[in-house]
């Protein structure tokens, strides 16, 4: 290189930057295109000269784009240091590339944080993070045509990549493969998430299927799983948790709705599974799953904790044994303070429309439903056998206490309620309750259980009326253990006296002390 040349590389670099702190630099972006890297000069600098420009500084540097579009055409783009990228915004900068390659690869102590732009790559991958890299996407569009964004598949299990994505759109798949890594997101909308490995954190997310044959949220991982303050709607598949093999740490949905899946939440991996909060509304089994249920197949494997959740409206397949809810040998699932409305089969009729039990193998089976309010669908009749609940088979531990339950219940193959207290059962006597200690043939006005509505909380519920039969008359035993907060997070019982049979306690007022929702 001449001297006049290396003159004007050294000024353009020391143009190009303002010193934001001591050792760092922001670099402005002026060209569009992807030329062979000579030096970054003020009006002469594009992306990949900037980012080698930023090797000279040793702290980390900032990278500015304007508005318009921004070639990548020389082949992948390496990030080995900490780096901004920013640009004018999700919907004015765009960084796109037809080549089979990553554009933006995030490296060992590369550290990466990109904001304000549009990654598009028709035959490549926008964006991985390897090992010991860490990534955040700020304001970021990823569109349905281009490819896989996220963490690198691992070479070992101690691989640690990481991606957190903020205030974004992923129109595309966003997958986070390394063992020791984090993939988290926050106020943004993804299509569809694949986690092998990883631990995930999901607030304020909107997933959004958009009715293709993609599954929603798939996990393949022993860690940690944390959603809040979701959506999952309009996929074939809302959550599927597969084993590695291993018991696995807690998976933990709060104050999450699934809504207008075609297909259940299913799942082996061997953790609890604790959802709190939770809406479960309009899933309608697709022809890709005529046989299963609309909301849940419980298996060996999880065992479900769903807890102040609402189950409306769903439709489910034509198989045997649930049509919404369906615990087969071997699963567990504990429901408490949780309205059922309106479930069924999307069509003909079979057993358990709204939940089915049942068990054909020797491992033990468990079905729980603690103060919940269960209606049937309006489209069946009361003579309907199992439009609530049915259990079939040995070996099955179903307990139903200080529930509302109006509709039937049905059985067969040596399946039964195994402990019933505290209930309160309307129209008929279908369930095989004590009438020592539940009641049972209420007459439909006795239950009054009023609208399904908002009477507070994150869920619609039923209130039922000031004379209801259900009012102070819950087993007080129950109630202690396990109903301390009604579906609302109101605090029971209402008069100090007695709890009320059900998902919501009349008169009840909203408990302070557990309104950030840290009652363990």
């Amino acid at each position: 290189m001449s001297l006049h040349r290396s003159i004007r590389v050294l000024l353009g670099s020391a143009l190009a930057f303002c010193t934001t702190a001591a050792g760092a630099a922001t670099f402005n972006v002026t060209r569009a295109d992807d030329p062979a890297p000579d030096g970054c000069l003020a009006a002469d600098c594009s992306l990949r000269e900037a980012i080698d420009a930023t090797a000279a500084t040793p702290e980390a540097d900032t990278i500015v784009l304007g508005a318009g579009q921004y070639q990548v055409t020389l082949g992948e783009i390496t990030i080995d240091r900490a780096i901004t990228i920013s640009g004018a915004g999700s919907g004015e900068t765009q960084l796109t590339s037809n080549g089979d390659y990553t554009i933006l690869h995030v490296v060992a102590f590369g550290v990466l944080t990109v904001e304000g732009l549009e990654i598009d790559s028709v035959e490549g991958t926008p964006l991985v993070v390897g090992d010991d890299g860490w990534a955040t996407l700020r304001d970021i569009h990823v569109p349905a045509s281009t490819g896989i964004i996220g963490t690198d598949s691992p070479d070992a299990a101690t691989d640690s990549g990481s991606i957190r994505v903020e205030d974004s759109t992923i129109d595309s798949l966003l997958a986070c493969l390394q063992p020791a890594g984090t993939c988290t997101a926050v106020d943004s909308r993804i299509r569809q998430i694949a986690v092998v490995d990883s631990a995930l954190e999901l607030k304020r997310v909107e997933l959004d299927g958009e009715n293709s044959d993609f599954y929603g949220l798939t996990i393949r991982s022993s860690s940690a799983v944390t959603i809040e303050d979701s959506t999952i709607r309009r996929t074939t598949h809302p959550l599927t948790l597969f084993s590695n093999g291993e018991a696995a740490a807690r998976v933990n949905v709060r104050r999450t709705r699934f809504i207008d899946n075609t297909g259940p939440i299913v799942g082996d991996r061997a953790s609890i599974v604790d959802m709190d909060e939770v809406e479960f509304r309009h899933h309608i089994v697709s022809d890709d799953n005529p046989g299963a249920p609309a909301v849940l197949q419980a298996t060996p494997g999880p065992t479900w904790f769903i807890s102040r959740a609402l189950v409306v409206g769903n439709r489910g397949g034509g198989s045997l044994d649930g049509a919404v809810v369906r615990v087969l040998g071997g699963g567990r699932v504990v429901f408490d303070n949780s309205t059922f409305d309106d479930n069924t089969f999307r069509a003909g009729a079979s057993f358990g429309d709204t939940i089915g039990v049942y068990n054909d193998s020797g491992d033990p089976t468990v079905l729980w439903l603690l103060h919940v309010t269960m209606r049937r669908a309006a489209t069946l009749d009361d003579a309907t056998v199992g439009s609530l609940l049915t259990v079939r088979g040995p070996s099955i531990d179903a307990r139903v206490m200080n529930s509302a339950l109006r509709g039937t219940c049905g059985f067969s193959g040596g399946g039964a309620i195994t402990q019933g207290v505290g209930n309160a059962e309307s129209i008929g006597d279908t369930c095989g309750l004590d009438p020592a200690t539940n009641q049972i043939e209420l007459p439909s006005f006795d239950m009054s259980l009023g609208d399904l509505g908002d009477h507070g909380g994150f869920t619609e519920t039923f209130q039922p009326t000031r004379n209801s039969f259900l009012i102070d008359a819950a087993e007080s035993g129950i109630c202690s253990l396990i109903g301390a907060l009604d579906q609302r997070r109101f605090a029971r019982p209402a008069d100090g006296v007695a709890c009320d049979i059900g998902a919501l306690e009349v008169g009840a007022i909203a408990d302070a002390i557990f309104a950030d929702g840290l009652d363990g």
